[in-house]
């Protein structure tokens, strides 16, 4: 905050003026008493009679500029910021109530309509929660849940009598006092149902006259700049609320100047919603004179709190507030509590588990506290978990929130006494989020100002530093700490590598070279990296721009691997600090480039297991020569004579991959782009052509089927070639050998199943088939009390959320998602290898 150029105080006295004749010469003086002590000013001189008298003038003003400027620093300017629907609204409605005087009769009169509002949002949520929930509603009511559902905007044009009789038949239903006793926490409805809910009847009375605590739980999307000015104990405040929505932010940038402090509002009780904003459903436009906005277009569906840390990085590094204090409110911390035990945490949050409710809430401070970046490492953050709606609780939190403030600015400026003696928690304390009594404690006991701590009580006050430390230090050993990871996804979807020469759709009809990513594929895996962020950024595992002594990424070399990886690491960087847009207008939005490593593709085993390794060639023959095989290709002799005969390709060889190849032409066009087939590839021939394909495709890589055991060497020669990569990266992580925390790997489905195979768990994970386009293999080391162990997840496609697969892996322990990684190089160390020689005949 800027500092005003301040003036002395005026003195006192009897002005004259003696004017002498010579024109530049002329004088001004004047007789002046300021604190009894007299002094003349000539021309803008003062003149004092001696040394003693002189110093009591300068201490005096002194004095003054010192109170004028304390003055000024208690004039606080404090801007509310976080997400939609986080509750800074309340907390601004709250401070009107406790220091303003609340609403005028008026402004009460006004919020009825808001009410209406926000229970028409309420019944409609609950109409589609009923949709989605109930199996059976009976026939007589579902015209009613329809209704609601499709939206809100029929009510628009009824009169009120007719509304309020819309509202009661719908609570009436049977289907929703199901589905309310059933579903109290469904995840979409409102932060406020529960509190309007029990008394819905009353507040549909025409002559209903909402309360003050009623106007708290209103919820009403702030759309512009909202200000109040008011005197809190020693200070002024002037508390600006912007709108949270994401079409507001760019206009925040308009209340930055002169900043003291920022406190930032989460909803902890968002971590399973998704963004309203981006959700058209869940905006009707019910009251045109109240919201006279347009509806969103529809996005994609993305988690609010993780959005809302993403936001609360993004101004810890704004350049703007640097000097402004940061305060947390981690709100509707009694939300999130009933929630808690229907809806688990880790479901949405990776990283988390159980349900406890303050190990939920510290893994929420930790998730945010983790925005800030290496060079604010040293930057205080004052968080508190709050109930905006408790108004005993926000008085509280707020008075501790302005000493901080007052306290900061106070320092900066070399004044270093308050009265009060209300400090705030720290981002380390481990208040309960339980007890407002409890919210605020110190972060370390010798931070206490000396005033406060008499010297009798030193000796006492150091039995629970020490006691604090001691948990600290176990805390720190019992907690686990992901220390590095590694992907493997398939690349995006893709157009037929081939065809076959009757095919009605040849290369002209795609436009485009065979095998080439597509246009959903682009979309599918910045989606998967976005997916990948929520894991590694959004955590603060990762910081929020590309750096290279963190993250390495590596593709095949093939196109459409390269495209995906490119397209995967614009996901995963999305809104990236380090973007140009601001810098240069025609770049893309929010998109840093990242460097992608290849390999000549002869040369690339890790990456391209089919490729250039004769002896795999050779074993993988053996096997399709096998006499079962053999047999159970001949049964399927009429898949050959049908492509021979109707699909012009003349004389084929009898073997798996002619049938292979031409499946996954097929599959392309008919489960991909729903293309017609051709007439006499009937879903007959379809489905057998897809079972044959099933039952062959991992046994001529390797598994075990037709009376043939598995081959541990081709299993070895597809696989462990990255397997020996993989191992390496582990082991360099746990040593500490370079600072890599992110390797990313772009490649093929083969690539994949070559790579489960070597840890005994193909089928267990994907089964037969192959796995989906953006499918996703992620190995984790995590450090727990001192050791280390490796987790693995699998990611079926962009839409799909992580699973734990770590005990599916054969070298791991069947009870546990982490297994020990020393256990896990022993036991996978048989199929690792790094020879080139193992490849020759």
């Amino acid at each position: 905050m800027g500092t005003p150029i301040c003036k002395p105080p005026k003195p006192t006295g009897v002005e004259y003026q003696q004017e002498s004749h010579d024109g530049e010469n002329a004088t001004s003086m004047t007789e002046v008493s300021l604190n009894g002590v007299n002094a003349t000013i000539n021309n803008n001189n003062i003149l004092f009679r001696d040394v003693k008298t002189q110093g009591s003038i300068s201490n005096h003003i002194d004095r003054s500029l010192q109170k004028q400027k304390k003055e000024e620093l208690s004039r606080l300017k404090i801007l509310l910021l976080g997400g939609a629907d986080a509750g800074k609204s309340t907390i601004v409605k709250q401070m009107r109530i406790l220091h303003m005087n609340g609403f005028s009769a008026e402004e009460m009169h006004s919020f009825q309509k808001y009410l209406r509002y926000n229970l028409f949002q309420i019944f409609h949520m609950i109409a589609m929660g009923v949709q989605e929930c109930i199996l059976s509603i009976p026939d007589f009511e579902k015209d009613i849940i329809e209704q609601f559902a499709q939206g809100l905007s029929w009510i628009i044009d009824i009169d009120v009598s007719n509304e309020i009789d819309a509202l009661n038949s719908f609570l009436k239903l049977d289907c929703v006092a199901h589905f309310m006793e059933i579903y109290p926490n469904y995840s979409s409805l409102p932060d406020n149902a529960h509190y309007y809910m029990p008394k819905v009847s009353e507040m549909l009375s025409p002559s209903y006259m909402p309360t003050a605590d009623d106007v708290l739980h209103l919820r009403i999307p702030t759309t512009h700049v909202n200000e109040i000015n008011f005197t809190f104990s020693t200070c002024t405040i002037r508390l600006i609320d912007v709108g949270g929505q994401r079409t507001y932010r760019k206009k925040w940038i308009h209340c930055f100047d002169g900043v003291a402090a920022v406190l930032f509002v989460a909803s902890m009780a968002a971590y399973d919603q998704s963004l309203d904003e981006v959700d058209s459903t869940i905006k009707p436009i019910l009251y045109k004179d109240v919201f006279a906005m347009e509806p969103d277009k529809p996005q994609k569906v993305q988690n609010r709190l993780r959005d809302s840390a993403h936001l609360f990085g993004e101004m810890l590094r704004s350049k703007f507030l640097t000097s402004s204090a940061f305060i947390l409110f981690l709100n509707k911390k009694d939300l999130f509590h009933k929630k808690l035990p229907n809806s688990p945490l880790g479901n949405y949050l990776h990283g988390f588990k159980g349900s406890d409710f303050n190990s939920a809430c510290e893994f929420l401070k930790t998730y945010f506290l983790k925005r800030k970046s290496k060079k604010d490492k040293d930057r205080k953050i004052y968080s508190h978990y709050t109930c905006a709606t408790d108004t005993q609780n926000v008085e509280f939190v707020f008075k501790a929130t302005c000493d901080i403030v007052l306290q900061k600015n106070l320092n900066s400026s070399g004044i270093h006494h308050l009265q009060r003696a209300d400090f705030a928690s720290e981002e380390t304390s481990h208040s309960d989020p339980s007890s407002v009594e409890n919210e605020f404690v110190v972060d370390s006991e010798l931070e206490r100002k000396e005033m406060l701590i008499s010297p009798e009580s030193k000796v006492f006050t150091m039995i629970p530093i020490i006691a604090l430390i001691t948990l600290h230090i176990a805390t720190a050993l019992a907690t686990e700490e992901l220390v590095y990871v590694q992907t493997l996804w398939r690349h995006g979807d893709r157009i037929p590598k081939d065809t076959y020469p009757s095919d009605p759709y040849q290369k002209e009809y795609w436009g485009m070279p065979w095998g080439e990513i597509t246009e959903d594929g682009l979309q599918h895996q910045f989606q998967q990296g976005e997916n990948l962020r929520s894991l590694y950024i959004d955590s603060g595992f990762l910081g929020g721009a590309y750096n290279r002594e963190e993250v390495v990424v590596r593709s095949a070399d093939t196109p459409r691997c390269i495209q995906s990886a490119l397209s995967n690491m614009a996901g995963f960087y999305v809104d990236s600090p380090a973007a140009l847009s601001s810098v240069l207008p025609n770049w893309p939005s929010g998109w840093i480039p990242v460097p992608v490593h290849s390999e000549p593709k002869k040369e690339d085993r890790q990456l391209q297991p089919g490729v250039s390794c004769p002896k795999a060639d050779k074993l993988s023959s053996a096997r399709q020569n096998t006499r079962k095989f053999q047999d159970y290709l001949a049964s399927n002799w009429n898949l050959y004579a049908l492509l021979m005969q109707f699909g012009g390709q003349g004389a084929v060889d009898f073997n798996f991959d002619v049938l292979k190849d031409w499946f996954s032409t097929l599959r392309v066009e008919k489960e991909q782009f729903h293309l017609p087939l051709p007439e006499w590839i009937t879903d007959d021939v379809y489905n057998q052509l897809k079972s044959v394909f099933l039952a062959g495709n991992d046994f001529v890589d390797g598994a075990e089927g037709f009376d043939v055991k598995q081959d541990d060497e081709l299993v070895t020669l597809r696989g462990g070639y990255l397997l020996h990569e993989w191992r390496s990266n582990l082991k360099d992580a746990s040593t500490k050998k370079n600072a890599i925390k992110y390797h990313a790997y772009s490649a093929h489905d083969h690539t994949i199943t070559a790579l489960l195979h070597t840890l005994g768990a193909k089928k267990s994970v994907i089964g037969d088939d192959i796995p989906h386009y953006t499918a996703t293999l992620v190995n984790e080391l995590w450090k727990k009390n001192g050791e280390y162990f490796v987790k693995f997840l699998f990611i079926d496609d962009f839409s799909s959320p992580a699973r734990p697969i770590t005990r599916l892996i054969n070298a791991c322990p069947n009870d546990s998602d982490l297994c020990p990684l020393q256990q896990f190089l022993d036991n996978s160390d048989k199929f690792s290898t790094k020879k080139d020689s193992a490849c020759d005949v």
